[in-house]
């Protein structure tokens, strides 16, 4: 309505012409002359009264028409198509679809949409945040830290974690002594355990125990976080950077449920963390009891109502993974270096990366998504080596682990009486290293001078008392054993690779052997 109040001070302050208004405002001549008529004939008067409207003096050049009922018009009954919104799959549309239906003479597609805005509008709530049954649980942190003191002289501050679902908004609260990854872990399975179900997705804010690096569209989440997600089969959404209407619900928890504990146990002596975590559990119970004002229902009756239908169960077993490091150096001794102990890998990974769950007390190691190893982790050691025997090469195995029966094993080959004396070395040896070295002394000697010989020594050793391996080199060395068992005669087979005794006869001349004509 510029132009009109324009088109008047033009004509009745300036004094100008319809044709020097009409240019001088870009408009027609019609459409001055029209205006300047329609003005004489209504009831006002030039100059307009002070803080008169545009829609007043519209309402007074113009007039209003009154608005067209139709008494055979049914509206839609829109606190029931808010609550059906809830419901997972139904939109505006399916809504509208039905109603027309129902209602033939209804309200048009556009009016429908309109009026239906216009009713959350009232009610203040946002469409375009406008939430499903089950869909998304909203966590974050309160910025306020809550304090207690299980020490007189030391004062612990603890951190207030929350959770509400979207289409409910039952809330949950615990504290956790840090906002690390393990406790937020730790925490989220505690909100779901409170619950009874799993989310379809999960809003956190981008706090480094959620998210590693921060991206509009892809951010990188932590890998502990990742796991979390895979084993309750949900995914995690995170909220924009400086976007609090992301999760602007669980906001409006941090600040009316972290206000109804902080105000309730501002006088209550906190004196350890467990009473601290049992006083918040109470004040969350009776928070979600209350009846909300604009529902005239508890946040528990509209859980059961609008999200666990939803949601999903819970698995069958329980998150316990507290930890995950990632880029592990694998030694050259197939070892990993966790928490100031050391453990062992198969060899095959030696000098190569790989990525530690600890869960509990079981330390699992992991390579391009694969268990490789898995060790129990000690409670109060530090600086240990834990090593198991099928991640050693074989050659190194024999070193590390001695086998007593694989030496037995190889003396029974060579007799009895070779068994009989390796037994003998291991009883008189007080040390498993040193019997391991006699034993491998005693097989080298078979390999040197044969079975037969060895077993004729070590009969003659054994009636002796002899007990270690180098006298029984000795009497091999000086051929006792062949005086009291000499070896068979056996005839030599000659043949044209024989050169015989004239090849060593020496030339009388050069010396040297004489060469076969």
């Amino acid at each position: 309505m510029h132009h009109v109040r324009e088109i008047l001070r033009l004509s009745r302050e300036s004094g100008l012409s319809q044709n020097q208004i009409s240019k001088a405002l870009s408009l027609s001549k019609g459409v001055v002359q029209k205006t300047l008529s329609t003005f004489l004939k209504s009831l006002l008067l030039w100059p307009l009264p002070e803080g008169m409207s545009d829609a007043e003096m519209a309402a007074a050049l113009y007039g209003t028409a009154p608005p067209k009922v139709r008494k055979d018009l049914i509206l839609p009954d829109f606190e029931r198509l808010e609550k059906e919104l809830t419901h997972p799959h139904v939109t505006l549309q399916m809504l509208f679809e039905e109603y027309r239906r129902d209602n033939p003479l209804g309200l048009s597609r556009t009016r429908f949409y309109v009026r239906f805005a216009a009713y959350l509008e009232a009610k203040d709530v946002h469409l375009r945040m406008f939430r499903k049954g089950g869909d998304l649980l909203y966590v974050d942190y309160a910025g306020t830290k809550l304090k207690c003191r299980p020490l007189l002289n030391k004062t612990v501050e603890l951190n207030l974690f929350l959770a509400v679902f979207g289409a409910s908004g039952k809330a949950f609260a615990c504290l956790t002594k840090t906002q690390s990854a393990p406790d937020f872990a730790m925490a989220m399975t505690e909100a779901l355990l409170f619950f009874g179900v799993a989310p379809h997705g999960v809003v956190p804010d981008n706090l480094k125990a959620a998210v590693t690096r921060a991206h509009p569209f892809d951010p990188t989440l932590h890998p502990l976080l990742i796991k979390w997600a895979e084993h309750h089969d949900t995914v995690i959404l995170p909220a924009r950077v400086r976007k609090p209407k992301d999760k602007a619900l669980v906001e409006n928890a941090v600040r009316h449920l972290g206000g109804f504990i902080f105000g309730a146990i501002r006088h209550v002596p906190l004196c350890s963390v467990e009473s601290a975590q049992e006083e918040v559990r109470k004040l969350v119970l009776l928070f979600n009891d209350r009846p909300m004002q604009h529902y005239a229902k508890s946040r528990n009756e509209r859980f059961e109502e609008l999200d666990r239908p939803f949601a999903k169960p819970l698995p069958e077993s329980t998150f316990k993974l507290l930890s995950i490091e990632q880029n592990l150096r694998v030694g050259s001794d197939y070892h990993v270096r966790y928490q100031g102990n050391f453990f062992s890998v198969p060899h095959a990974f030696a000098r190569q990366s790989v990525e530690a769950h600890a869960s509990g007390s079981l330390l699992e190691f992991y390579r391009d998504g694969v268990r490789i190893a898995s060790h129990v982790l000690p409670h109060g050691e530090m600086g240990k080596a834990f090593t198991h025997p099928v991640h050693l090469p074989p050659h190194h195995a024999a070193i590390r682990f001695p086998d007593k029966d694989a030496h037995l094993k190889a003396a029974i080959v060579m007799g009895a009486s070779v068994e009989a004396f390796l037994k003998v070395i291991h009883e008189a040896t007080y040390h498993q290293e040193l019997a391991r070295r006699h034993g491998r002394h005693l097989l080298h000697l078979g390999k040197k001078v044969g079975a037969v010989r060895l077993e004729n020594a070590c009969r003659f050793a054994l009636s002796l008392g002899i007990k270690h391996p180098r006298d029984l080199e000795a009497m091999l060395t000086v051929g006792l054993d062949l005086e009291q068992n000499p070896l068979p005669n056996t005839p030599v087979t000659r043949h044209e690779n024989l050169r015989g005794p004239q090849a060593f006869q020496l030339n009388p001349i050069t010396q040297k052997p004489k060469e076969n004509s």
